[in-house]
């Protein structure tokens, strides 16, 4: 009886391994079909990841919300069929549990799928949500009916809106040096990378005058007009880096939206040569030492810009601020983009080289601009109110003219000096205008980005550069008052378009 009992619990004791074994194996080949789907997973996240930052910057192609939108799920499913295709890992059915969908607070609740609004999003940022689907196979849990598993991963791309306003400058050594049409070609292709409906452009061209060639506004691709703007603009005139900047700076104040991303793209291939500001000159009736053939305006003070010419020669030109639209054409008798002052008279040229006869001693020179911005300072029809500022012409980094100083105002025995001394206060005044608009807190924060064209061999223009951006090269280098800019150098014309597209990937920010 003793035997049989031990025999008893002995064959009970091998079913009951064999029960357990046989419970064993199967949760490990349960665990073999999840470990694989659990690979799948994370080979569609990966994809799913990649394609919610490509079909983001495809935003750009297109102008309206259809053609976006077409575009999206275009790049969408390409990316997933290259990054993921049906098959890859035995998977089928690949796919999007739901179209790719944008949400945003500058999207209109009219516009088609696959675009909504989310009030909970962060003012000024949109996010693209993407599900990505695939069934996986399985190995062992067939055995308990099931044949396949169904995994899901999810990505979401996000993009601050932009406020971009692109300052060309137009100056006459663009064209000598045969640069000027790969200028243009690179700055339209720069703003045809920006969304049409959700981001803002704007366009400000300088020679010795400036123009808001482009007001800053969302449809800025409709009937290719920014492009177009671009095309109509010849190289000619000083340059007035100064005015350009002021104009864009003018426009962000006019938009005054903090929400965006506020950013402002200089271009230049020289350091300034012209500036603007109001001059105390002799009237007529008044002229310099009684003689009659020196020059004189209608009234004691003449806003102007004045520039000096080749090697810093001297002084010359007293010519409007604004250029007139693109293509800017010549003044009657004059060059282009030299437009007289009104009421001014004897300044012979276009270059009105007879300036220092003009400009009147008894309150000296101007150690500041107080700018204005309204229609009459660029933004032509644009509305709002007027901005004003004031910016230092001196003291300054590059030292400038005393104010005072006789040989300011004498005869071309001090032609050089004088020439010279207002090429570095054109430098101080830009770089001032730079630096007030890089900390307008109003605005929340306007990040500077200077393009400079075969300048770098010239040491006083690429430090200018640096400062202007607040690049962290500079050697006045502000991150606690100017938000981090960044100088880019393109060496040769055939290299613009390099350096544009550095600007756009910092620009244009994605993340997931």
């Amino acid at each position: 009886m003793r035997h049989l009992a031990r025999s008893s619990r002995k064959g009970q004791v091998i079913v009951m391994v064999a029960l357990m074994l046989g419970f064993i194996v199967s949760l490990a080949s349960l665990a073999v079909d999840l470990v694989f789907a659990y690979s799948v997973k994370h080979y569609l996240g990966v994809a799913i990841d990649a394609v919610a930052l490509s079909a983001m910057r495809g935003l750009s192609s297109g102008a309206t919300f259809e053609e976006q939108g077409a575009s999206m799920n275009r790049i969408a499913n390409l990316m997933l069929a290259t990054n993921f295709p049906n098959g890859f890992l035995m998977t089928q059915n690949v796919g999007f549990e739901t179209p790719p969908t944008l949400y945003g607070l500058t999207i209109p609740t009219s516009a088609p799928a696959p675009f909504m609004t989310d009030p909970s999003l962060t003012p000024g940022v949109r996010e693209l949500r993407v599900t990505g689907t695939a069934t996986v196979p399985t190995f062992f849990a067939r055995a308990f009916g099931v044949t396949s598993l169904t995994v899901r991963s999810s990505a979401i791309a996000a993009r601050q809106d932009t406020n971009v306003m692109l300052v060309l400058d137009r100056s006459s050594s663009l064209a000598s040096a045969g640069a000027w049409d790969d200028v243009q070609q690179a700055a339209t292709t720069f703003l045809d990378f920006f969304d049409n409906n959700g981001d803002r452009v704007g366009l400000v061209s300088f020679g010795t005058g400036a123009n808001v060639d482009v007001t800053l506004r969302s449809g800025f691709k409709d009937g290719n007009y920014a492009a177009n703007q671009i095309a109509l603009m010849e190289s000619n005139g000083a340059t007035n880096s100064a005015l350009g900047l002021w104009l864009a700076y003018g426009e962000l104040l006019r938009i005054n939206d903090s929400d965006s991303l506020n950013v402002i793209v200089f271009f230049t291939d020289g350091q300034p040569t012209g500036m603007p500001g109001r001059w105390r000159v002799h009237t007529t009736g008044s002229p310099r030492n009684g003689d009659s053939n020196n020059p004189t305006c209608s009234s004691s003070y003449k806003e102007a810009v004045i520039q000096t010419f080749s090697g810093f020669s001297d002084l010359g030109g007293f010519n409007k601020y604004i250029a007139g639209p693109p293509k800017v054409q010549p003044a009657s008798g004059w060059g282009a983009d030299f437009y007289p002052v009104s009421g001014c008279q004897k300044l012979d040229t276009p270059y009105g080289n007879k300036v220092e006869l003009l400009l009147n001693p008894a309150s000296c020179l101007p150690s500041t601009w107080d700018a204005a911005y309204d229609a009459s300072h660029g933004c032509v029809n644009c509305g709002g109110s007027t901005f004003n500022k004031t910016f230092d012409i001196v003291p300054g980094p590059y030292g400038g003219y005393s104010p005072c100083d006789s040989k300011m105002f004498s005869t071309t025995s001090s032609a050089s000096f004088r020439g010279a001394r207002w090429a570095e206060s054109s430098r101080n005044l830009a770089e001032s205008v730079a630096v007030t608009a890089g900390a307008d807190e109003s605005l929340g924060t306007i990040t500077i980005y200077s393009l400079g064209l075969g300048v770098a061999g010239l040491t006083e223009n690429e430090e200018f550069l640096l400062r202007v951006s607040n690049d962290d090269a500079s050697p006045t280098f502000d991150p606690a008052s100017r938000p981090e800019g960044e100088y880019i150098f393109a060496p040769t014309a055939d290299e613009l378009a390099a350096a544009f597209d550095r600007v756009r990937s910092n620009v244009i920010r994605l993340t997931r």
